[in-house]
């Protein structure tokens, strides 16, 4: 049971967020603030008067937005090139909000995911049948997928491969272990 006090703190604190409301954007978050539709202003800790901090918007003609910013490391869904399956495994972050938000405004992890597994499928065309993807091949995943998502705001850090069917990529490569091989970028 909520005593007085509470639940006047309770009310009070729906009232004033009603009638001015506000939204805190931490240091490690990015924000963004639209008004009628369109991206007014980019929120980050570099960016002095809407920088991190409270910000305030008017509830019926705009908004803010503010999403977490750090590097992401996630692995892509299995897939085969050459006969050897492999699951890239990707570092990536958000750089700038505000272009996300205008050409994308859907989770990071998805959208970079889908475009690396893409850039790769059409490099591996470019392969000789038969032939296990080599150590250049994360490079060009890398180079394509981030010229396929220019101007996105979002930049790919690290791509790399790791066999997940080790037994054919044995008899490709001729090793004797292989848990990782690939470039590195």
């Amino acid at each position: 049971m909520l005593t007085l006090a509470a639940l006047i703190e309770k009310y009070l604190d729906k009232i004033l967020n009603a009638a001015l409301p506000y939204k805190i954007v931490m240091e490690w978050e990015q924000g963004v603030k639209t008004r009628s539709g369109r991206v007014v202003a980019l929120c980050r800790h570099d960016n002095g008067l809407f920088g991190t901090g409270i910000h305030l918007y008017w509830p019926l003609i705009g908004s803010l937005t503010a999403w977490e910013c750090n590097v992401e490391a996630f692995r892509t869904d299995p897939q085969t090139i050459g006969g050897v399956t492999f699951s890239f495994q990707v570092q990536a972050r958000i750089r700038r909000l505000d272009r996300w938000f205008v050409a994308v405004q859907d989770p990071m992890v998805d959208v970079v995911s889908n475009t690396i597994m893409a850039a790769a499928g059409e490099i591996a065309l470019t392969l000789p049948e038969g032939q296990a993807p080599g150590a250049d091949f994360c490079d060009a995943v890398k180079r394509k997928a981030q010229s396929r998502m220019y101007g996105w705001g979002c930049e790919i850090m690290h791509v790399s491969f790791e066999n997940v069917d080790k037994v054919p990529a044995l008899r490709l490569i001729g090793a004797e272990q292989a848990p990782i091989f690939g470039g590195t970028s």
